[in-house]
């Protein structure tokens, strides 16, 4: 691993991943939200 004043690699790396993880999360928590809201809908 090299020492540099500058930021590393790893951390923008990180940083996005991190991004990519929490933006996947929320659709998937949207989609079963609005899943299941349009299922209560379409049964009533």
């Amino acid at each position: 691993m090299r020492t540099s004043q500058s930021i590393p690699d790893w951390f923008f790396i990180a940083n996005f991943m991190c991004e990519l993880y929490l933006r996947y999360i929320e659709q998937i928590c949207t989609e079963k939200l609005f899943g299941r809201t349009a299922a209560i809908q379409m049964s009533q």
